[in-house]
């Protein structure tokens, strides 16, 4: 196929960045950032201990990092769209499998399902195809995709909250399955393509070749592009720093487990639903610009100083819940 960059049309790119936002914003955010509104009215209704439901999170997590490296080889070949678009459908029925479920083994079993499409359907793909499609500016451009969550979580977990106490949990849970099937689903499915190849174009930013003006310039595009190192998993394996990562990585996954509890210790000190609500939307409201500040870093700084302004703001955020009254 002849590889082209039509300048005069709108590169198909940005399409991509949009699906991925709406993505991270429609699927993402419920699944992960407003989880945590359905643990009182679920608890409450049942009688279940808060910590016995709360396991639901581990199992998906644990699943979901298990099969991480499975679909990251899948998606990085030509099935990439049929496995996401699946992923999603498999979303939509956990979400509306939780709406019919009523004990704990059913919810285990159910978030262990979860734990299965979480990944492939939102934050791996997202990063592999705009990975693929962006060679320029790719930190800022992923930042501005993974903002999509705190956009999304800002406005669903208003709404949400607003969904439990007057219609329940339920038919929340079938109203954001209905969400991905009617909008997310056909928008991956009819925008999406995994490489700029599929379209007969380059990535964004690798013609900067023909662009740059001087000499020097040319020679620091092509020094940060030998940087690149397109490493298998078996070569990953025998590098300390990738232990490292898996290890801050399964920290991460630890120490954010807070997160879900917010809500519940905000209705646990005698405020509304809506108010455990309307908290969760402002923290996700701070996440977006925080993702777009991180992106920079990261794209300016380099991947050191990205992780460690990240790590120090996140700490920061877990010692001052220890002086909230």
């Amino acid at each position: 196929m002849k590889i082209v960059n039509e300048q005069k049309k709108l590169f198909y790119g940005w399409y991509i960045l949009a699906v991925s936002v709406l993505v991270m914003a429609l699927c993402y955010a419920p699944v992960v950032s407003c989880a945590s509104l359905f643990v009182t009215p679920i608890t409450e209704e049942f009688g279940f201990a808060r910590s016995a439901f709360t396991i639901t999170k581990t199992i998906a997590s644990l699943v979901g990092m298990a099969v991480a490296p499975f679909f990251g080889k899948i998606m990085a070949k030509k099935h990439m769209h049929a496995v996401w678009v699946g992923s999603l459908l498999g979303v939509t029925a956990v979400f509306t499998g939780m709406s019919f479920a009523s004990t704990l083994p059913q919810f285990y079993i159910i978030s262990f399902i979860q734990g299965l499409f979480t990944t492939s359907a939102a934050m791996l793909p997202v990063n592999i195809v705009l990975t693929n499609w962006f060679r320029k500016k790719r930190g800022f451009i992923v930042s501005i995709a993974m903002a999509g969550s705190g956009i999304g979580g800002t406005v669903l977990s208003r709404l949400m909250g607003t969904m439990i106490v007057e219609h329940g949990w339920r038919y929340t849970y079938r109203f954001l399955a209905l969400l991905i099937l009617c909008i997310l689903v056909p928008a991956v499915g009819l925008v999406i393509r995994r490489t700029p190849v599929e379209k007969g174009l380059k990535p964004y930013g690798e013609e900067m070749d023909d662009t740059l003006k001087t000499e020097r310039e040319r020679q620091n595009a092509g020094k940060r592009m030998e940087k690149e190192w397109n490493a298998s998993l078996k070569e990953l394996r025998s590098l300390p720093v990738f232990w490292a990562y898996v290890f801050g990585i399964a920290l991460i996954a630890f120490t954010s487990a807070v997160i879900i509890h917010i809500p519940s210790a905000v209705v646990d000190a005698g405020y509304t639903m809506e108010k455990a609500a309307s908290i969760s939307s402002l923290y996700l409201l701070i996440a977006v610009p925080g993702k777009m500040i991180l992106g920079y870093i990261f794209d300016r700084f380099g991947v050191r100083a990205g992780i460690l302004f990240g790590g120090a703001v996140f700490l920061l955020s877990m010692l001052s819940l220890l002086v909230i009254q």
